[in-house]
């Protein structure tokens, strides 16, 4: 996914033929609702969907980091990266990669929505 762009309502992209598509966030915000209000790893007993504003989950600790829009299907945006030897040793992200995922996931919060931290 590259050249991004995040609208109020949804993450714009191009696709690997060069197309534009799109994530919207209405969308994902009606799966993300509907996920959490089915699982049992949610304990929430006043979740309402007009007051909810998750969109997905995202995840800075893993190799690598991602973040993962409920759309229909399930969209993961990665940030691969490979560790030099500091960031092996030291069990650190690079920077790189977490500044850009850093970046997105605040475009998402700035515009409203939300994801859940797995990290």
């Amino acid at each position: 996914m590259t050249n991004k762009i995040i609208y109020y309502d949804d993450i714009r992209y191009l696709d690997k033929n060069d197309e534009v598509s799109l994530i919207d966030f209405h969308i994902c915000k009606k799966n993300w609702f509907d996920y959490v209000s089915s699982s049992k790893d949610f304990d929430i007993k006043d979740l309402s969907f007009e007051k909810s504003n998750g969109i997905g989950q995202r995840d800075a600790f893993k190799n690598p980091l991602y973040i993962e829009c409920f759309s229909d299907p399930k969209i993961k945006i990665i940030f691969p990266y490979k560790k030099n030897v500091l960031e092996k040793l030291f069990k650190l992200n690079s920077k790189k990669a977490y500044s850009n995922f850093r970046k997105i996931t605040d475009e998402i919060f700035s515009n409203g929505w939300g994801t859940l931290d797995l990290g």
